[in-house]
């Protein structure tokens, strides 16, 4: 009824579908350019995550080679997973982005490394 009568101002979290293609990287399609996406992972609690994100910008024009398109990857500083097994990765994706990866390029507890397929992407939301 609020939504209905303008009383709501926040922002809808909209879904977003995603599928695993390797061990600890998942693919969001579906213009998502100009979000913000955030990806809600779960691992072991205390555990660091390193891990990256890219986007495909399909109107990038190599100067050199005059070839269209390119993937855009970006590193993002160290994820400490929370008491509750959790952590929340928030992106900003450029407003020409296609589609989007998240990536887990280690991820390590007390005992030492661990195997980046234990690291779940539960869900993804854009905003």
């Amino acid at each position: 009824q609020k939504l209905l009568q303008g009383d709501i101002n926040e922002k809808a979290l909209v879904s977003v579908d995603f599928k695993k293609e390797d061990s600890g990287k998942w693919r969001m399609t579906n213009g998502l350019g100009e979000k913000t996406v955030t990806y809600q992972v779960a691992a072991d609690t205390g555990s660091v995550l390193r891990m990256g994100w890219g986007c495909w910008d399909p109107y990038y024009i190599d100067p050199d080679s005059g070839k269209e398109g390119k993937w855009l990857q970006f590193s993002l500083d160290p994820i400490t997973v929370d008491e509750t097994g959790h952590a929340d990765i928030t992106v900003s994706l450029p407003i020409d982005a296609t589609n989007a990866a998240l990536e887990v390029y280690s991820y390590s507890d007390a005992s030492g490394k661990r195997d980046a397929d234990d690291v779940i992407l539960e869900a993804v939301y854009a905003s």
